[in-house]
C-alpha cells in the first residue's frame, strides 16, 4: 500500500485549484495564514466576522473551535451546569 502525502489525501478539487493558483504565483501554503493574521492583527474590530470567514476558509477545522467557543459562552450566559459538574 502506497501512502500519498497528507495534502494529496485530504484536499478537495477546489482546494487543489487554490493550491495550484498559489503555487503558480509562488505563494507558499504557510504564508497565507501568516498574511491573514498580519492583516487582521486583532479580533477587536468591527469587521471581525470577515476574519472568521477568512480563517475558516484557510483552516476548515477552525469552525469547530469557533462553535466550541460560542457554546461555552452560551453555557456561561445561561448559567447551565457544566458537563464536568454533572453526575
Amino acid at each position: 500500500r502506497q501512502l500519498r502525502p497528507r495534502a494529496a489525501r485530504s484536499t478537495s478539487p477546489i482546494e487543489r485549484v487554490k493550491i495550484a493558483r498559489r503555487s503558480r504565483v509562488k505563494v507558499p501554503r504557510r504564508l497565507t495564514p501568516a498574511v491573514a493574521s498580519e492583516l487582521q492583527q486583532t479580533w477587536k474590530r468591527e469587521d471581525a466576522g470577515e476574519g472568521v470567514k477568512v480563517y475558516t476558509t484557510i483552516f476548515p477545522p477552525y469552525q469547530l473551535l469557533i462553535e466550541g467557543y460560542q457554546k461555552a459562552r452560551a453555557v456561561e450566559q445561561q448559567h447551565e451546569t457544566l458537563d464536568s459538574m454533572r453526575k
